[in-house]
């Protein structure tokens, strides 16, 4: 297990409460090593390095009272470079596969 995306679901009907997880969460990233936002709800935690990411992060996801997923990727993430456009491999586009064509 190289690394996991904590996803916070977002329940507008609770703003009170997301607005307190999301708050604790920001202060939180720049102290804990291996966290990087990824967007408004989404994490993603190295756990290569200390698992003191994930436990914070599903901790106050507790005390929040916030639901959240949590994706295991084997490996590393693999990023696209910013100048290239992802495009479906057409026989594979069912199991979500993408690659980059030159």
């Amino acid at each position: 297990m190289h690394s996991v995306l904590f996803v916070a679901d977002i329940d507008f009907e609770r703003k009170l409460k997301w607005q307190e997880f999301t708050h604790e969460i920001t202060k939180e990233p720049g102290k804990i090593d291996g966290v990087e936002r990824l967007s408004i709800n989404v994490w993603l935690l190295d756990l290569t390095k200390p698992l003191e990411g994930l436990g914070k992060f599903s901790h106050l996801a507790t005390v929040h009272n916030i639901y959240y997923s949590v994706l295991v990727l084997e490996g590393p993430p693999k990023w696209l470079p910013s100048d290239r456009k992802p495009n479906p491999i057409p026989d594979r586009i069912d199991q979500e596969v993408w690659s980059i064509r030159n």
